[in-house]
C-alpha cells in the first residue's frame, strides 16, 4: 500500500510546478487596472466658491518614522547576545 502512495518523481515535480504556477496564472485576471472614472459632480464640494484641495504637505513624519526605525535596528544591532529571554 505504501508503494501505491508514493509519486513517481517526475510527477512528484509536475504537481509541485503546478502548485506553484498555478496562482501566478489565476492572479493577473482579477488584479488588472480597471479604468479611472471621472467624477463630474463632487457632492462633498457642494457650497464652497472657491476649490478646495490641500497645500502641499511636508516629509517630516516620514523622516521621523525613518528615525525611529533606524533606533530600532540599532537597539536590536548592539543587543547583548548572551542575554537569555529568562532574565
Amino acid at each position: 500500500m505504501i508503494r501505491r502512495m508514493k509519486l513517481a518523481p517526475m510527477a512528484r515535480k509536475l504537481v509541485l510546478a503546478l502548485a506553484c504556477l498555478l496562482p501566478l496564472v489565476g492572479v493577473p485576471g482579477g488584479a488588472m487596472a480597471q479604468d479611472v472614472v471621472e467624477v463630474e459632480h463632487d457632492g462633498r464640494l457642494e457650497g464652497y466658491s472657491e476649490v478646495m484641495a490641500m497645500e502641499g504637505g511636508s516629509q517630516a513624519l516620514t523622516w521621523i518614522g525613518f528615525t525611529l526605525l533606524a533606533a530600532v535596528s540599532l537597539l536590536a544591532l548592539f543587543k547583548d547576545a548572551k542575554r537569555s529571554h529568562l532574565d
